[in-house]
């Protein structure tokens, strides 16, 4: 889980810079990405801890943005920048598939 902190602070004022760039409010972008104040604000504060993908798929579209984006402002190696590519590459069954079986190997637990 250390990772996903790591990698919520590389980016989460670019996400709330997006925010502010179109005008929103926390409770508006939680009213457009269907998650919660709470959650969006402690994204921005660097707080989230281990947001689920989910959620943050859900922030990063009523964005008007796609996941790469917020990778691409973040402090992310090039490995794991052509593994994210390489995911994007597949159908979202397959993609699922893997992601699956990637968390169920590190041990983390989506909070769906």
């Amino acid at each position: 889980m250390r990772c996903m902190t790591t990698m919520a602070k590389s980016y989460n004022d670019f996400i709330r810079q997006k925010r502010l760039s179109k005008g929103l409010t926390i409770e508006q972008l939680a009213e457009i990405s269907h998650v919660s104040r709470y959650t969006i604000s402690r994204l921005e504060l660097g707080e989230s801890g281990s947001i689920s993908l989910s959620k943050l798929e859900k922030i990063v579209h009523a964005l008007d943005m796609e996941m790469g984006d917020i990778f691409k402002h973040s402090l992310i190696d090039e490995k794991t920048d052509n593994f994210f590519k390489f995911m994007n590459t597949m159908n979202l069954k397959d993609r699922q598939s893997y992601v699956d079986l990637f968390m169920e190997i590190i041990g983390f637990v989506d909070d769906k």
